[in-house]
């Protein structure tokens, strides 16, 4: 069958150029039942654009904003060498990339650089989201045509092009299983959430309870938010430690949290037979597994989610390429002692390490 051209493919389906492309390429608003026209056409005819031919002859250098905490730092640091690699091997590309860095994760944080940015000078935005007021900014842009890609942490509803990372309630309840597993008997669990209003930390912290809630129905659980805050965590901790409450299991939706409890139970005068359970490898929880206090960690893999999010973006931005879901995990994987401090180091500092 000859191949039709993209005017050709917008006029069988009675639509314009502009709704075609869209369509094809997951851009902005359109009806599900016209886009789904318009990819049945497509595949029936077997229509396949030019995207080389067709990014050489726009001559265009796109310009991405890539919108992402600075703190915690050693957990931040991996997310922006992900970015970085994926830039670095795709360079021969036309597009240029800014980092907009917010002090947290914390709603007024983010939207307080969100709020000073000129959207006009970006064509596509990286976002390491979270809050509701984040994702209402995520469908402004979606409708305004931009491209918004979320890493690492998604916002609840957002309409965003598509997301990298983790799936945060699963891996929740894997670490509610092991959790179960470890205390069978378990009759006590603090769980601290970094952010209330960041829908990765909710989810964890959902996952996590709603396993221990099934397999000891009669624990209880305590639910505190620690605003991302190593210090806010240990001073929930010490909470505990001074009422004399015997807490058999912390759970952390992070790792600032994991340390901070860790530093608490450390200090204690007499002995306490509290375990943690945390996420994320950091020299901290590392020291605390040597001390048996942390008996296992979530890693999220945040080098791979930021440098798949650059790479899948650039791609999808510079050369139009097919998006085939709307999220692509990131596998979560529990860490113990015997392991953990294997992916201490991301891929980047890996290699520096061994250069002479």
């Amino acid at each position: 069958m000859k191949k039709i051209t993209l005017k050709q493919l917008a006029e069988l389906s009675g639509t314009s150029i502009g709704t075609v492309d869209r369509a094809l390429h997951g851009r902005g608003r359109i009806n599900s039942e016209t886009r789904d026209k318009i990819l049945r056409i497509a595949d029936e005819y077997n229509y396949a654009p030019n995207i080389m031919a067709s990014t050489l002859s726009r001559k265009k250098t796109y310009r991405i904003g890539i919108i992402m905490a600075e703190f915690p730092d050693e957990f931040c640091r991996h997310l922006k060498h992900g970015i970085e690699d994926a830039a670095t091997f795709l360079q021969s590309y036309s597009f240029t990339y800014d980092f907009l860095i917010t002090s947290s994760l914390a709603e007024d944080a983010q939207m307080a650089v969100i709020n000073r940015l000129d959207t006009s000078l970006y064509d596509a935005f990286l976002v390491n989201a979270g809050s509701d007021s984040v994702a209402q900014w995520i469908r402004k842009m979606s409708d305004e045509g931009k491209i918004i890609a979320t890493f690492n942490s998604n916002s609840r509803g957002s309409g965003q092009t598509f997301y990298v990372g983790e799936d945060p309630y699963k891996a929740g309840q894997l670490m509610g299983n092991y959790i179960c597993n470890v205390i069978p008997d378990l009759r006590s669990l603090v769980i601290l959430k970094g952010f209330q209003s960041n829908y990765s930390h909710i989810q964890r912290c959902l996952g996590v309870k709603s396993v221990v809630a099934e397999n000891n129905p009669s624990a209880r659980i305590y639910e505190y938010e620690y605003f991302d805050d190593e210090n806010t965590a240990r001073e929930i901790t010490d909470s505990f430690i001074k009422k004399g409450e015997k807490i058999d299991a912390f759970f952390s939706s992070s790792g600032a949290g994991t340390a901070g409890i860790g530093k608490s139970l450390s200090s204690a005068d007499f002995p306490l037979h509290s375990k943690i359970f945390g996420y994320d490898v950091t020299k901290a929880t590392i020291e605390l597994m040597k001390q048996n206090l942390c008996l296992g960690v979530i890693f999220q893999d945040p080098y791979q989610q930021s440098y798949n999010g650059m790479k899948m973006l650039i791609e999808h931005l510079v050369l139009n390429t097919k998006l085939e879901r709307k999220n692509y995990y990131i596998r979560s994987r529990l860490l113990l002692k015997s392991n953990a401090e294997e992916y201490l180091y991301d891929q980047k500092e890996e290699n520096n390490r061994y250069l002479i």
